[in-house]
């Protein structure tokens, strides 16, 4: 999503910021990606994952490939050092000013709070209890990301996790996991509180929101007036629905790729992201507010 999304500003792909550092590269005026695949909002969250899919890998090793929220931002003040080292303190905080930070997670949290073999995780109390601290977690992050500088926000709420086909395979009548999606709304309810609030009390703080649970709702309830024909079955995939096994270089692929809303059994197409992301970015307040991305950007 980040390529695409620095694709529409014009600019190059971000690198990966341990691909950086592992090449001894020190220069980040061009843009940084902190992302990291299963990442949470919470600690715990890699540390407890299980994906049968993969050959059920075991979540300790898992967990040593996947970036936290809170080691990406302990990864973002190490880049604001380096910056001032490279421009100086003035010119550094004004160049973090003017940046742009993306933020995509939590979908992983809820999933993982029911999908994980460890009854550890569920420790985290109930599901209320659960978006109830994500959402403690993630205030904390990003006033962390204001007070080395950083004063534009974009926040991509939680999508319909429940209709991804890993989720879907599970239903009877292949219908979405709604118990996953009320969740999902929750969080998003609390996340847009809390972005309100932070506006208010911090000085220049700035966010664009959007809404991606609602307009991929959309989506996939009025596929072919986005060009999809397919919105259940993932694209590449083995089992039912292309949803129980990843994609691998032995799984089914469809013929079509763009005519499917889903890719694997987990993400979708880049026909799918293309579209949310061009909504993100210039799409009415319906979906993106206060303002859409091309608007902070401009501020």
């Amino acid at each position: 999503m980040n390529v695409l999304a620095a694709e529409k500003l014009g600019l190059p792909s971000p690198p990966p910021y341990l691909s950086l550092v592992h090449n001894n590269v020190d220069d980040f005026t061009k843009g940084v990606s902190f992302a990291s695949a299963a990442a949470g909002i919470l600690n715990t969250t890699s540390r407890y994952i299980y994906l049968p899919q993969f050959g059920g890998t075991d979540h300790n090793e898992l967990s040593r490939f996947t970036i936290s929220m809170d080691e990406q931002v302990e990864y973002c003040v190490k880049v604001r050092e380096v910056l001032v080292k490279k421009l100086g303190q003035r010119d550094a905080a004004k160049h973090i000013a003017e940046s742009v930070f993306a933020i995509v997670i939590g979908s992983v949290d809820i999933g993982e709070y029911y999908n994980a073999r460890d009854a550890s995780f569920k420790k985290q109390g109930s599901p209320q209890q659960l978006v109830d601290l994500l959402i403690l977690t993630i205030t904390s992050q990003l006033k962390e990301i204001y007070n080395i500088g950083g004063r534009k926000f974009v926040m991509i709420g939680i999508g319909t996790i429940g209709c991804i086909p890993s989720e879907r395979v599970k239903i009877k009548d292949e219908a979405c996991n709604e118990v996953f999606n009320y969740w999902a709304t929750k969080y998003n309810q609390g996340l847009q509180v809390v972005l309100q609030k932070l506006e208010s009390e911090l000085e220049n703080f700035q966010y664009s929101y959007f809404n991606v649970y609602d307009f991929f709702l959309n989506i996939i309830e009025q596929p072919h007036s986005c060009g999809f024909k397919e919105v259940k079955a993932a694209c590449c995939g083995l089992g039912h629905l292309n949803g129980e096994v990843a994609c691998f270089p032995f799984s089914n692929l469809c013929n079509y790729r763009t005519d499917h809303v889903f890719w694997d059994l987990y993400h979708p197409t880049e026909a799918a992201t293309r579209i949310i992301i061009d909504a993100a970015f210039d799409g009415a307040q319906h979906y993106s507010f206060p303002i859409n991305i091309r608007g902070l950007v401009s501020n």
